[in-house]
């Protein structure tokens, strides 16, 4: 068999950016900058994603939320969507705490990386079924987790044009398809708008 041949999973960028932003500005950023549009149940059954992307942040008094860039989601149904990813059985999560550089001058980043670790403990251990691979901190790609899984070697969608990877709707518009049907050495093509194949 030639293994070149064989398609390459279908993983979800911001996997969780569908969720609805919190506060005034987070909605008017979402609109241009959020990665997926409908929901986890959707994304694995309609359009096969088997690898999701999950961005971690954590407030000031350690509470969980989903974060894309400056957008915050709130996250408490992050057990619910692991436990439905669980039981299927054939899923990976890339957990990443969503920290950009500004965010590592706040005072408490060491209490936040802290949760962020003990929080990947955690999943790691109640959800045996998942592929749990990640654990980096997202400005410069420090592992803060070792997972027990190196997980999938990845390609993203992207275009060749800045301005078009800026705007991931516009992206996924142009290069979607285009990287569904290429044939690559990756395990996974990691996409935004999953659900714009056309």
């Amino acid at each position: 068999m030639n293994l070149s041949s064989i398609k390459p999973l279908i993983g979800s960028r911001n996997s969780m950016s569908y969720l609805e932003p919190i506060g005034t500005l987070g909605k008017m950023k979402a609109m241009l900058f959020k990665s997926q549009r409908i929901s986890i149940k959707e994304q694995y059954y309609k359009y096969g994603v088997r690898v999701f992307d999950f961005r971690l942040f954590f407030n000031d008094s350690g509470r969980c939320y989903f974060k894309h860039g400056t957008v915050w989601h709130e996250s408490f149904s992050l057990f619910n969507h692991l436990s439905f990813l669980d039981r299927q059985g054939d899923c990976m999560v890339r957990v990443i705490l969503e920290e950009t550089d500004n965010d590592s001058q706040k005072p408490n980043i060491e209490y936040i990386e802290e949760r962020f670790k003990t929080i990947c403990r955690i999943i790691e251990t109640i959800y045996v079924q998942i592929k749990f691979f990640g654990g980096k901190r997202l400005y410069d790609g420090i592992t803060l987790y070792n997972f027990k899984n190196n997980g999938p070697i990845i390609e993203e969608a992207k275009s060749n044009s800045m301005i078009v990877n800026m705007i991931p709707l516009w992206k996924a518009k142009k290069v979607n398809k285009r990287f569904i049907d290429k044939e690559t050495s990756a395990d996974c093509v990691m996409m935004d708008f999953v659900d714009i194949t056309e």
